[in-house]
């Protein structure tokens, strides 16, 4: 019976273990926002992305070039 129980024991905090380690472990998926679509000068639209969502400021696309912000979602 102790036999059992050490065994049952330790499977269940073997088991626990792995999925605490795993949730953790998952990127977060990536946001994307355009701030301007009209104009983008970088330093103001890195800076705009980086005080309002902590995220990293791009110019993207032909010209007129458009400032989006990429973030975490879930901030």
């Amino acid at each position: 019976m102790a036999k059992i129980s050490f065994f049952l024991i330790f499977t269940l905090t073997l088991i626990i273990t792995a999925i605490s380690r795993t949730s953790g472990a998952m990127p977060e998926k990536p946001c994307m926002l355009v701030l301007n679509p009209n104009y983008c000068n970088l330093s103001t639209c890195r800076k705009d992305c980086e005080e309002q969502y902590h995220g990293t400021g791009y110019c993207v696309d032909k010209y007129p070039h458009k400032c989006v912000c990429v973030y975490v979602c879930s901030r």
